[in-house]
């Protein structure tokens, strides 16, 4: 199942049906509800890179996936910044942006993260451009 997650100004709700409330997160951190499960969370950033000089790291909104042994899918807004709660696990972390191939191509990871319970796990999602 999929779990979406939407970045609000103060929290991230959840805009699938059917989702528990223990998928809700903060800004500053994951829930109780999700921490007292066994849950921790994923903190980063959604960066354009290269392109024309100088070629500086951007912050850009689009979509973020994680997909390991649930997938989670979060919006994320101009200033790039997300953060999901999620179960223990390993998962890819990739992400889409209107600012790179009109929200086509796929932005990744340089890794995949390792969830851990009641800790967050920050991680960069690249979108290379050319």
């Amino acid at each position: 199942m999929t779990k979406w997650v939407g970045i609000g100004t103060a929290l991230m709700t959840i805009a699938l049906t059917g989702c528990s409330s223990s998928n809700l997160a903060s800004q500053d951190g994951p829930s109780s509800a999700s921490v007292g499960r066994g849950g921790g969370a994923v903190r980063g950033v959604l960066l354009l890179v290269g392109g024309p000089a100088p070629g500086s790291p951007t912050a850009t909104s689009g979509t973020i996936t994680l997909r390991g042994p649930s997938e989670y899918r979060a919006r994320v807004e101009g200033g790039g910044h997300f953060k999901v709660a999620a179960e223990p696990g390993t998962y890819e972390v990739t992400g889409t942006s209107p600012e790179y191939g009109s929200g086509t191509y796929l932005c990744r990871a340089t890794r995949p993260v390792v969830v851990t319970s009641g800790r967050t796990t920050r991680v960069a999602v690249y979108c290379q451009m050319k």
